[in-house]
């Protein structure tokens, strides 16, 4: 209906003669400004753009003694982002670097496949290459449910560590600790054993070969100072339609030895 118009419109003002010396120009022009403009709307609105939400990924990554560290992208404390962000994703993988376990190369491999150009943003990747999601403890020792696994408020600036016990001051606990935060979270890993108890990172009697996230490869507990780890973090956020919203995954840093005590 929009383009019967217009061209009945064009077609009418022919008729009266714009094609006159002094009006016709304009009159011409006029005409033709109005037809673009109108296909425009009438394109925009046909075609339903609209605004694809987007978060940053976590800031400068880096290893610190015996953990990781990331910034806050305070990018996302602005409009829009501020509309959607509510904080950080870990996601972890151990690797065998044992002689049996290759854990190099396939430390490798993961990274191309998850970081290949064009990134998605999301966890599919990581999820695929058989990463897990982290989690985390209430004060009581409960698992934690709610998401994300790091909230950060919007206009703060924290910076986050991944901590083993130790250089996070406590003994015999892989930790979350938040610089806005005076207590550290500890941390625990994507499995449980038979008794639905969380299994920690820290010490080797937490872990056994059959333990879904350990590489089949290795043996327990002969070569435990063989396993590593590495992370990946992700911005998390919400959408109005309340689906959730993801970063592109960033690593966090190179493989990590585990401190077994």
């Amino acid at each position: 209906m929009l383009m019967k118009a217009l061209i009945h419109h064009i077609h009418a003002n022919s008729k009266r003669g714009v094609w006159n010396a002094n009006r016709g120009t304009a009159r011409v022009k006029w005409s033709t400004a109005t037809l673009w403009a109108c296909l425009s709307i009438f394109a925009l609105n046909s075609c339903g753009l609209d605004v694809v939400p987007f978060l940053y990924p976590p800031d400068s990554p880096s290893a610190i003694g015996s953990g990781v560290q990331f910034l806050h992208d305070t990018r996302n404390n602005d409009t829009p982002q501020s509309d959607n962000f509510r904080g950080y994703e870990v996601y972890y993988k151990f690797y065998d670097f044992s002689g049996a376990g290759n854990g190099e190369t396939q430390l490798q491999n993961d990274r191309n496949a998850i970081e290949a150009d064009p990134i998605p943003p999301g966890t599919s990747r990581l999820t695929a290459r058989n990463y897990r999601r982290l989690r985390s403890l209430r004060n009581d020792g409960s698992l934690e449910t709610r998401l994300p696994l790091i909230p950060v408020a919007i206009g703060s600036t924290p910076s986050l560590q991944l901590l083993f016990s130790g250089s996070a001051g406590i003994e015999g606990a892989f930790v979350l600790r938040n610089n806005n935060d005076a207590d550290a979270t500890p941390l625990v890993r994507a499995i449980n054993d038979g008794e639905e108890r969380p299994r920690l990172f820290y010490g080797v009697e937490e872990y056994a070969a059959n333990h879904a996230d350990i590489p089949n490869t290795i043996n327990l507990p002969n070569d435990s100072a063989a396993l590593r780890i590495a992370f990946y973090a992700v911005a998390y956020g919400v959408q109005p339609d309340f689906r959730p919203l993801y970063s592109i995954p960033k690593f966090l840093a190179n493989e990590i030895p585990l401190d077994f005590q």
